[in-house]
């Protein structure tokens, strides 16, 4: 799922983030290029281990002058983002809550390793996720909309570079359509922790020497609530403040939740909003997730109401503090970094919560810069796409990209249950495909059937495109291995295609052997 969980903690050191660090360097030094730059809240409490800083010590400024001196052109963070995000997501759930309770539990959808995990393995869970973009998307989309309009710059020549604690961060800006809302990549590049720490040293940047500086407006202003997104709990309780002022219309006394505080794999607690019990969960580690999972599926099998109203997942444990893009600790008794320790995370965290807890504004929906860009921008009539477009996603069972075939098979609804691999939703695809002779050879992912040649996974099912001929479109050598079974493709693709449309999967995929059945049946 792309956490990169192991990468940080390889016992070797040896499997390392795909390294990007080149590719920004060359739109740095492109002079036709307007390239910004933005920073999760979790990287200011980790980068100063590079440079020899304790353990969560906070250089949200340091940080800001180091890519200042970069050569980035503006300077914006994600926090920025998180304020949005919580705006959004807070309003997602009072809605919910109040008029769609059939809807909930409501999870959050801001960790891409998450979101990976949920398309792959839960595709039952799908109409249950926030429809919010992540902050990083939220950002870039805005840098290349709202601020280019703003400030009379080509979009096309801006280019967005988001610093991150998480190696999911790469792969969510390019998962889906979705992720072009500004009509070009929201995001272009996407590099860890670590990758900054590289390029401030190849710079030859001396960072301790560098004195603390501001964010640019208007996407670099940001609340306290922003900045504890980067910890287990902390996009909950930011969520928390902002929902219960738009329910009660009201400001919460007390902005902290303590008992969704810590390292515990699974917290959770119930809010009073004015004598309505809210039930909360948070959960952090995969294995912890899918014990929240299981939880919610009895409840609904069993007819019960759902444990849970709002539920908050981060893939890593502690959070994107310690996200796989995150600096390696090197221990004194061991000879090589390895990864991070729960004394270190619960510094990181402690950063994180001392910022927001120093803040002269706590709350999401008081970010000014905010304000204005809905009465700017968001606020026009054309309102509806605009916010469709930046804002919110569309979550897809099985989301795969770089293949045209796969993006006809996109799934628009999750399948029935996820052993049925998402072929419900996609018949009229099949046939559309059919009567253009583009011939499909389905079958189980990891069964051996006779046909052998490339093909496409896709949530579950191996799809090789076969032309009227029944020669496989890939390479020679896979056109070779292909050739003794072409006649018998000819005849059989269409039976094929349509029994995985109507029977059942589960004991197709037991027998292991394709059904003897003539096509002309079909």
């Amino acid at each position: 799922i792309k956490c990169g969980q192991c990468s940080a903690h390889c016992p070797t050191g040896a499997i390392v983030e795909y390294d990007e660090t080149e590719k920004v360097w060359n739109m740095l030094n492109d002079k036709d290029l307007y390239t910004v730059v933005q920073i999760a809240p979790a990287v200011r409490v980790a980068i100063g281990e590079e440079f020899g800083y304790d353990f969560g010590e906070n250089l949200t400024g340091k940080t800001y002058a180091a890519l200042r001196r970069m050569g980035f052109k503006k300077v914006f963070d994600t926090n920025f983002g998180a304020d949005l995000t919580i705006i959004e997501e807070a309003s997602e759930f009072v809605e919910r809550f109040t008029k769609h309770p059939e809807s909930l539990p409501m999870f959050t959808s801001c960790c891409p390793a998450w979101v990976d995990l949920l398309e792959k393995y839960h595709h039952d869970m799908i109409p249950h996720f926030s429809t919010c973009k992540s902050p990083q998307s939220m950002v870039g989309a805005m840098a290349k909309t709202y601020y280019a309009e703003k400030m009379g710059i080509d979009p096309a020549k801006i280019r967005v570079v988001s610093v991150m604690p998480c190696t999911a961060k790469k792969w969510e800006i390019v998962r889906s359509e979705d992720m072009r809302s500004s009509g070009f990549q929201d995001v272009d590049v996407s590099i860890t922790t670590r990758e900054l720490a590289r390029m401030i040293k190849q710079a030859g940047i001396d960072f301790r020497k560098l004195h603390d500086e501001e964010a640019d407006s208007p996407l670099g202003e940001y609340s306290g609530a922003a900045t504890i997104f980067g910890a287990t709990g902390g996009v909950m309780t930011a969520a928390l403040r902002t929902a219960y002022f738009y329910i009660t219309g009201e400001e919460l006394g007390n902005l902290d939740f303590k008992e969704i505080d810590g390292l515990e794999g699974i917290k959770a607690c119930e809010v009073d909003i004015k004598g309505t019990k809210v039930r909360i969960a948070v959960a952090h580690g995969i294995g912890n997730v899918e014990q929240v999972l299981d939880k919610v599926r009895a409840a609904r099998e069993n007819g019960e109401e759902v444990p849970y109203h709002f539920i908050e997942v981060m893939a890593c444990r502690g959070g994107c503090i310690a996200g796989g893009g995150q600096p390696r600790v090197m221990m004194p008794d061991q000879p090589k970094p390895r990864g991070i320790t729960d004394d270190i995370r619960k510094k990181r965290a402690k950063g994180l919560f001392d910022e927001d807890l120093n803040a002269k504004n706590r709350l999401s929906h008081h970010n000014e810069s905010i304000k204005t860009l809905y009465a700017e921008y968001l606020a026009r009539p054309v309102r509806k796409r605009r916010m469709s477009c930046c804002i919110r996603i569309m979550f897809r069972a099985g989301c795969i990209k770089n293949s045209d075939l796969a993006k006809k098979m996109t799934c628009k609804k999750p399948p029935i249950t996820s052993e049925v691999f998402c072929v419900q939703s996609t018949s009229s695809i099949f046939m559309r495909l059919f009567r253009q002779k583009q011939i499909l050879f389905i079958s189980p992912r990891k069964r051996r059937w006779p046909f052998k040649c490339s093909s496409t996974t896709f949530s579950g099912i191996s799809l090789c495109a076969l032309n009227s001929s029944g020669v496989s479109p890939c390479s020679a050598k896979a056109r070779r291995k292909l050739s003794p079974y072409s006649e018998r493709s000819r005849r059989k693709f269409c039976f094929l295609i349509l029994f995985s449309i109507t029977s059942s999967i589960k004991g197709f995929a037991k027998n292991k052997t394709a059904p003897k059945m003539r096509a002309e049946n079909c």
